[in-house]
């Protein structure tokens, strides 16, 4: 009578094997998931554009997005803002990650603008002015935000996108 089965030693060989490859495999899918600063970096964008566009509609204020592409500094301001909450407002900016850097904004009526300070509008309904804002790591890779005017949501791609891409 055949009995059929694995032995204790091929049972023991692919523990080990899976053992092992979850060993090498885990930290750096834990790393890309915790540690990732351009995707942290983009969505924190898309949380604060989405809280400007509620705010803007709620208080019927028009807003401004100033992204700062020398200092990786952005901030928000809005219509009849004050020098000195306009200082202040620059003192509180977010600042991206060390590895973080904006790469340009383009935006419909400026085209690309690749240092300075770009502004985005954001109407008192809540509407966006058409832009692209890229954001680039160390590692070379790239993000795109995508702000469209009457959309209600804004589209985020892991790679540079152009306005003819769209």
């Amino acid at each position: 009578m055949k009995q059929r089965g694995y032995t204790l030693i091929e049972l023991t060989l692919v523990i080990m094997l899976v053992g092992l490859m979850m060993g090498l495999s885990v930290p750096k899918i834990r790393s890309l998931l915790i540690t990732d600063n351009l995707k942290s970096s983009t969505l924190r964008i898309i949380g604060l554009i989405n809280e400007l566009r509620s705010d803007a509609v709620r208080e019927n204020r028009v807003y401004f997005l100033h992204v700062n592409m020398g200092s990786n500094l952005i901030w928000v301001g809005f219509e009849g803002m004050s020098q000195e909450e306009s200082e202040l407002a620059r003192k509180n900016a977010f600042q991206l990650s060390q590895d973080v850097n904006i790469v340009d904004v383009w935006r419909m009526d400026k085209g690309k603008e690749v240092d300075g300070e770009a502004i985005v509008r954001i109407s008192c309904k809540g509407y966006l002015e058409y832009s692209i804002i890229h954001l680039e790591d160390d590692d070379g890779r790239e993000f795109s935000i995508v702000l469209q005017p009457f959309l209600g949501n804004i589209k985020s791609y892991d790679r540079y996108v152009e306005n003819e891409d769209i």
